[in-house]
């Protein structure tokens, strides 16, 4: 098995694992960077949600078709989704640098939103962000860290 032969998704979660293993490293040492660094990361994984989880219209048809829903029925279901998994990540991203006591709630509500959309739309590529929800899921709910 050669580098080249890896899939590019197993790089990223190789990626993901750094970064993650980094900011658990940093927010141990009680440095302020790895607040930074939490923040910036929530940040950017409510951006991705823009990009990547509101899909074409013909993956919506085919997904509706499975519930009985039609493609204008399945984005307008999966729209709101969208929108509260993106914007409170990027929430809980702020409310993690202003030390904010919304930070759990902002995590909550768009971790769940999160997964139902993810859950939706499975495929074998969204994986790697089903763990991420799960991970900051369980940080909030086992209260690990707290800003």
């Amino acid at each position: 098995m050669s580098i080249r032969s890896i899939s590019p998704v197993v790089w990223f979660a190789v990626v993901l694992a750094v970064i993650a293993v980094a900011i658990w490293l940093l927010i141990g040492a009680g440095w302020p960077l790895g607040w930074w660094a939490l923040a910036g990361f929530l940040l950017c994984h409510g951006w991705v949600h823009i990009f990547v989880a509101m899909p074409p219209p013909d993956k919506a048809a085919a997904t509706g078709r499975r519930i009985g829903l039609t493609a204008a029925e399945t984005r307008a279901l999966t729209l709101p989704l969208v929108a509260i998994a993106t914007v409170g990540f990027m929430l809980a991203g702020f409310a993690t640098l202003m030390a904010s006591g919304m930070w759990g709630f902002l995590i909550l509500l768009s971790g769940l939103s999160s997964l139902a959309l993810l859950t939706f739309f499975f495929n074998r590529q969204l994986i790697l962000g089903i763990v991420i929800d799960v991970v900051m899921l369980a940080i909030v709910v086992t209260g690990i860290w707290t800003p």
